[in-house]
């Protein structure tokens, strides 16, 4: 019951969020919808958290919630004026930093956060990503492999969306967002980039499909199954999704993908053994098939959008305003530390210590490295946090890159090899860009940690995700008192049973035995 319950909500919030949650700016009433949605969710994988048995790993998960939701809620306390100017430098004028403050506080009290209103909403937003972990790293194997199936499903969708929107042209009714690249494909999204992280993440999901895809289908047999017909889509996807990286036309996203590419074809070659779980015959087959897909997939978008993508690649880097924004945030945080400056206070802030130089039609919305962004914003607390994600992360790719042993599901150990890589993607990016700052790529960024927490640290173990293979059968454990009153009987002869021609019942000690029944017909 529990399985099901979480499954149908994080389903829900996460189809939702990959539908809805692709603003790039706040206020939205799908990101509003969203949050509304993820509460039930969230409040029940708590719920079924704290009624876990506490063993180590439980204290530590308790301890990071801790100090991230004290970090949080600690922006937004009210002090004293004097003690919340001890406590945090300000990088504003005192008559800059006072319009940033919430009216409704008394006078002499101030919050960390120059803006505690922004610092609600942005505090909100974390409802969608914190639902989804906490509800997938309770789900079983197969359940995961499911959610990974509507992820697929979801990036397919949205590749075709894509190919409708530059046939349609700028004036296309399916781009849902009045800012938007309206010369390129965005999907269900209002940025490029953001489109384009989407499809490389869903690539390297896809890859992990295929890969046992093509396993299955060279197994004695698999002509009669419909392993032939999956493998088939699963390349029609990789095609699919390589193709809506090529018109999304993202500088970051192309060479992200190329990266993606490289580290497949680098994992194959060194643990295609492990992988695909084949004998040597069949290993070469299923790694020669991999590599034909993928390559098929690459060739294909090169064709399509090869002089789409040089295009973008003519401008120069260096005007890029990327470079300004970030050399000023950067100047910005050594005066806002060691609290920061408060979440979703970097538009105003910025546009008070903006340089007259770098001034610009329009106005900077985000950093464009959400490393900076978050050092700004969170100070120190914000970087220790992160420090704790790093290194959890490290540490569970260790461990999902190490040799398998013999019981592990290796579908499931596909999927979490896939869901480290794609982490790694979305933070490789957000070096240069926001994409967590969207609902729909915080969700897939969420569903990727979720993943990688090992089923048995939930509720549910390990169970098999291939279809037909039942999991074993659970026994009761005997004490050591019934050890001691049991007495087993002495199992029936084959040779006495072949004597017996009797008539009636065969004998209790016979029937007891009834276990061993060689040479019965």
């Amino acid at each position: 019951m529990e399985q099901r319950v979480l499954m149908l909500g994080t389903v829900t919030v996460l189809g939702l969020a990959l539908l809805l949650g692709g603003a790039t700016r706040a206020g939205f009433i799908g990101d509003v919808f969203l949050q509304l949605v993820s509460i039930p969710l969230l409040l029940a994988a708590i719920w079924l958290w704290l009624g876990e048995q506490t063993g180590p790993a439980t204290r530590w998960r308790y301890l990071a919630g801790g100090l991230a939701l004290a970090a949080l809620l600690g922006q937004l306390l009210p002090l004293p004026a004097g003690l919340g100017a001890a406590l945090s430098a300000n990088p504003l004028g005192a008559a800059e930093a006072a319009g940033l403050q919430a009216p409704g506080l008394q006078s002499g009290w101030r919050t960390l956060s120059l803006t505690p209103h922004a610092s609600w909403a942005a505090i909100m937003s974390l409802i969608v990503p914190a639902a989804i972990v906490a509800s997938v790293a309770r789900l079983e194997a197969r359940a995961r492999l499911q959610l990974c199936g509507v992820v697929l499903g979801l990036g397919a969708l949205a590749s075709l969306m894509g190919f409708l929107q530059v046939a349609q042209g700028p004036q296309s009714a399916l781009r849902f967002f009045a800012f938007t690249n309206d010369t390129e494909a965005v999907g269900f999204f209002a940025n490029r980039n953001h489109f384009a992280a989407q499809l490389y993440v869903t690539f390297v999901l896809a890859v992990a499909w295929l890969a046992a895809c093509a396993r299955d289908s060279l197994q004695p047999g698999a002509h009669r199954t419909r392993a032939v017909f999956w493998l088939a889509v699963a390349v029609a996807l990789l095609v699919a999704l390589t193709a809506g990286i090529a018109m999304a036309r993202s500088r970051a996203g192309l060479l992200l993908f190329m990266a993606a590419v490289v580290a497949i074809a680098a994992t194959i070659t060194v643990n295609r053994r492990e992988i695909l779980a084949q004998p040597a015959r069949g290993m070469r087959g299923a790694g020669a098939i991999l590599v034909a897909a993928i390559g098929f997939a690459v060739v294909f978008a090169i064709q399509l959008g090869l002089y789409r993508m040089l295009v973008r690649f003519e401008r120069d880097p260096l005007e890029d305003l990327r470079i300004p924004f970030g050399w000023t945030t950067l100047a910005t945080i050594r005066e806002s530390m060691p609290f920061g400056t408060g979440l979703g206070s970097f538009v105003p802030v910025y546009a008070t210590v903006e340089r007259a130089g770098d001034v610009f039609v329009g106005y900077a919305n985000r950093a464009h490295d959400d490393l900076l962004e978050v050092l700004l914003e969170t100070g120190l607390p914000g970087l220790l946090l992160l420090g704790v994600l790093l290194w959890w992360l490290g540490t569970r790719g260790l461990a999902i890159w190490r040799k398998p042993q013999p019981a592990v599901d290796t579908d499931h150990l596909l999927l979490q090899r896939a869901a480290f890589l794609a982490i790694l993607l979305l933070l490789a990016h957000s070096l240069v860009d926001y994409p967590l700052r969207t609902g729909a790529l915080a969700a897939v960024f969420a569903f990727c940690c979720g993943v990688l927490v090992e089923p048995g640290e939930g509720a549910g173990g390990v169970h098999s995700a291939v279809p037909g293979r039942r999991k074993a059968a659970r026994t009761r454990p005997v004490g050591p008192a019934e050890q001691a009153t049991t007495v087993r009987p002495e199992p029936c002869p084959v040779a006495a049973r072949q004597q017996w021609v009797g008539g009636g019942d065969w004998p209790e000690a016979w029937r007891a035995g009834g276990g061993e029944r060689e040479g019965l017909g």
